[in-house]
């Protein structure tokens, strides 16, 4: 995957919210979107601009949706609070931000019994 693909696909996650939970029949016509936003000219985003561009075909993206193995990492990063993206990145990232514990799996770790 491309770098920029991560943000790009993080952005169809979100922007996509509504078409997986069946409120709309396409993503761009859940008004609460910035998608509908941009679809309808709302005028001023309350957001920050996006650090690359995004696709022309964009809205046919979203629409498009997420494979289901990508969206389940992808919840699993949401849940745990895990920085998503390549692995070295991913490891880099975590101790910066002191994020270690998320790329661990849930629960406590077992205890190792010493041989006696």
């Amino acid at each position: 995957m491309a770098e920029d693909d991560y943000f790009l696909t993080l952005c169809r996650y979100v922007e996509g919210n509504a078409l997986r939970a069946h409120l709309v029949e396409r993503a761009e016509q859940w008004q609460w979107s910035a998608l509908w936003r941009r679809s309808h000219g709302g005028g001023q985003l309350p957001l920050s601009p996006w650090p690359v561009d995004r696709p022309k075909n964009w809205t046919a993206l979203v629409n498009a949706g997420i494979s289901e193995e990508r969206l389940t990492g992808l919840r699993q990063c949401v849940d745990r609070g895990r920085p998503w993206g390549p692995g070295d990145w991913v490891q880099v990232i975590a101790v910066r931000l002191g994020l270690v514990f998320t790329l661990r799996g849930p629960g406590r770790p077992r205890k190792i019994e010493e041989n006696q």
